[in-house]
């Protein structure tokens, strides 16, 4: 005998795919083949995020080498929700027959864009339930993923975003016979900070070379890095770069002045904001590497960039993106008028990361702003409409203060995105950026790097501080 969901589905209004904000309708559909007594049914919505990844060690004990392996795991929950379809108030009779119940469900305005990688996910889901009246009897589920994506507005962000982006090198190669030095600078420009995928960066480069060095070629990339942070035990990985888009020039000869241009296109993704997650970053990074004749070793630096999915006006007469029928359909919600309960509050975490990695002194990107949600109530969870705190398993969470990614914004920047507060353990840099071999030059990014730990009595921030991007700029 068929009954329950057993045929049944979850039936979408649009295409699975939602911005932050908006609202997840449809109807579970199912037919049945004989009358059924059923206590309740409802539908619950789950956003999560989860890192797992494993290590092997050494260890020596009275010369004795044992090696064992290391589950590193962490969670993050953003929602828990139950929707109540049906029941719930004793013992219901359903007909047999085809049966419909609608639903609909409004997405948190700052839930971070979904995520799928080997070390880690951020993932969101619907499972819909039917409790027979017999306890004897499985509760029926039906269950159906979605995706979301965070939409980054780059209008609403830090006014630095329109300021451009510069790498310079200064290097000396010998000296003549009167001894004066040889310097061969390099200035290459871009000019702004944030761009969209598609796009194409044009890149300014000023070439002085008096040394008797020759330039042989100049390369030009857009890479992308990723962090993973667990909770049991503390740690993070790093994953390999990856390099998304490559450009070339050169060579310039010794002895001469060159003024150069050429074009790098951004990559046709849809890059994750993920503002709100603590235990997965992604950032992006435009990289210089200049190549030497003879033994003289290359130059390497890079500036960390904004990719997001709306261009700055100012600098964009008309722009498509070239991934749109993959986005979801419908306007952007705006989140300047999100309702308290519809804002996730920061998660703030307190873990020791062993010292053999390091957190990348990470500062606000977002700018600050006037919250007028100073103490915004939890976001629902399962067992009622509007319930306790967040909740993340399978570690115990602890408070602590946040670190971000990007660069210090004037407070009186506003955004459209409410802050999101602070951040995570660290003992070292998260990303690691090469060195510059150079002098002369702006301070490198790691010389932002403060203090691992802050003091153990340092209370956790407010929801009225600024929020971050895992791809902004650093301080220029």
């Amino acid at each position: 005998m068929a009954g329950g969901f057993v045929k049944g589905e979850i039936k979408l209004d649009t295409k699975p795919v939602y911005y932050s904000g908006q609202v997840v309708s449809g109807s579970i559909d199912f037919t049945l083949d004989n009358p059924i007594s059923f206590s309740v049914i409802y539908i619950q919505f789950i956003g999560e995020a989860t890192v797992s990844w494993t290590e092997s060690e050494i260890e020596t004990v009275n010369g004795v080498q044992n090696h064992r392996i290391i589950n590193y795991v962490g969670r993050e929950e953003y929602f828990n929700q139950r929707v109540t379809l049906a029941g719930g108030t004793g013992v219901s009779q359903l007909s047999a027959g085809p049966q419909s119940y609608a639903f609909t469900y409004q997405l948190p305005f700052n839930a971070p864009s979904s995520l799928k990688r080997e070390q880690g996910k951020i993932t969101y889901s619907m499972k819909a339930h039917l409790v027979h009246a017999d306890p004897s009897i499985l509760v029926d589920e039906l269950e159906k993923e979605f995706e979301v994506v965070a939409p980054f507005d780059l209008n609403l962000g830090s006014t630095l975003i329109k300021q451009p982006t510069q790498v310079e090198f200064e290097e000396v190669y010998g000296c003549d016979c009167f001894c004066s030095t040889n310097p061969v600078t390099i200035r290459v420009k871009l000019p702004y900070s944030g761009y969209c995928p598609g796009q194409v960066i044009p890149i300014a480069i000023e070439v002085v070379n008096q040394s008797s060095v020759e330039i042989t070629k100049m390369i030009f990339q857009i890479v992308s890095k990723e962090l993973y942070r667990s909770h049991q035990p503390p740690s993070e990985y790093i994953l390999p770069e990856t390099v998304l888009a490559t450009t070339k020039k050169g060579p310039v000869m010794a002895r001469s002045k060159r003024s150069l241009t050429c074009d790098l296109v951004v990559p046709e993704i849809i890059p994750p904001y993920l503002e709100n997650c603590g235990i997965i970053d992604v950032g992006y990074f435009f990289r210089v590497t200049i190549k030497l004749s003879g033994c003289n070793d290359e130059l390497q630096d890079e500036a960390e960039i904004c990719l997001g999915l709306v261009p700055l006006r100012e600098f964009t007469e008309e722009y498509v993106h070239p991934l749109a029928d993959s986005l979801p359909t419908g306007p952007i919600p705006d989140i300047s008028q999100a309702p308290p309960h519809l804002l996730l509050p920061p998660v703030i975490i307190t873990n020791a990361v062993r010292s053999s990695n390091a957190s990348l002194n990470r500062v606000q990107y977002a700018p600050t702003q006037l919250n007028p949600y100073q103490n915004p109530p939890p976001y629902p969870g399962l067992n009622s409409g509007y319930p306790g705190p967040r909740s993340a398993s399978p570690a115990q969470m602890e408070m602590k203060p946040k670190l971000e990614i990007g660069f210090t914004v004037p407070a009186d920047v506003n955004t459209g995105y409410p802050g999101a507060g602070s951040g995570y353990p660290r003992s070292g840099p998260a990303y690691p950026i090469n060195p510059p071999v150079r002098r002369g030059n702006p301070p490198s990014y790691e010389a932002s790097i403060q203090s691992p730990y802050p003091p153990s009595n340092m209370p956790g921030p407010s929801y009225s501080q600024g929020g971050f991007a895992p791809s902004a700029p650093p301080p220029s």
